[in-house]
Order: structure tokens, then C-alpha cells, then sequence
């Protein structure tokens, strides 16, 4: 089952969301002890498409857009679901 649908570049493709950490705004005022600077969100994800070997081009070549749109894109169902959540 994949986790979203996405057309990249007029071509569709399926991603599988193997793990999702949605980041952290981070702690900018208060004593200096308890700050903290914010951290991105961040997954990892395998792609799959109908045509043989794209997948494998795209993910070279384009992975940073397509990590761009998942993260625009993604909701994850819930917190602790089975993907393999990063810790701080």
C-alpha cells in the first residue's frame, strides 16, 4: 500500500514512506539553558512508477525535489503509526 500518489514532472508515481520525522520549531527565547534551534522535517521514501527503471533515474536525479513535495504533501495517519519514527 503506498503512502501517497504523486505526478513529478508528468510522470506518476507511488511513494512509500519508510520513515517520517516531522521536525521540531525549536526554542528561541527563555533562558539560554532551554533553548534549542529548530530542526527540519525529514523522510526517507521509496518511489515506484509504471515505467521500468524511471523510478531508479528519478530517485538519482531528482531526489531532492521529489523529498521537497512529499513534505509539502505528507500527513502522517497518526503519531507511532509503523513507520520508524526518528527520536531527538
Amino acid at each position: 500500500m503506498s503512502d501517497l500518489y504523486l505526478n513529478f514532472r508528468g510522470v506518476d508515481i507511488e511513494v512509500d514512506i519508510t520513515s517520517y520525522y516531522e521536525g521540531d520549531p525549536g526554542r528561541i527565547s527563555g533562558p539560554p539553558e532551554d533553548c534549542y534551534p529548530p530542526e527540519p522535517a525529514e523522510v526517507e521514501f521509496e518511489i515506484t512508477c509504471e515505467l521500468a527503471g524511471l523510478a531508479d533515474i528519478l530517485m538519482e536525479e531528482y531526489y531532492e525535489g521529489i523529498e521537497e513535495m512529499i513534505l509539502e504533501e505528507y500527513i502522517p495517519d497518526e503519531i507511532g503509526s509503523d513507520l520508524d519514527w526518528f527520536s531527538r
